[in-house]
């Protein structure tokens, strides 16, 4: 991440996801957007809190590159990811944390 105001020394880095070969969309959300989400090559969703480079939570669901990720803007703990594998799913909280997953047509 660069800081457009200039003044950090260097850009922070943030560690965990694969991006090699594909575009991966990444977005800031959660509550006061102090999060950041990914999608990844290794078929997995990665979330960071924004002060720090390693991720917190690493979600696993999907099945090929998960190349867009995008928060609730009216639901700070719920996002969706889409992924090569032709599925949509929406993360919450919950004890499995996967609510739903849908199959495009």
């Amino acid at each position: 991440m660069w800081d457009v105001a200039g003044k950090w020394h260097s850009p922070l880095k943030y560690m965990g996801h694969k991006q090699h070969k594909y575009v991966i969309r990444s977005c800031f959300g959660g509550l006061n957007s102090s999060f950041i989400a990914s999608g990844s090559e290794n078929s997995q969703v990665y979330i960071w809190n924004r002060q720090d480079t390693r991720p917190i939570e690493v979600l696993s669901g999907h099945d090929m590159t998960v190349n867009s990720v995008s928060w609730n803007p009216r639901r700070p703990q719920m996002l969706a990811s889409a992924s090569d594998d032709q599925t949509i799913r929406i993360w919450g909280p919950s004890l499995s944390k996967k609510i739903q997953a849908n199959k495009l047509n």
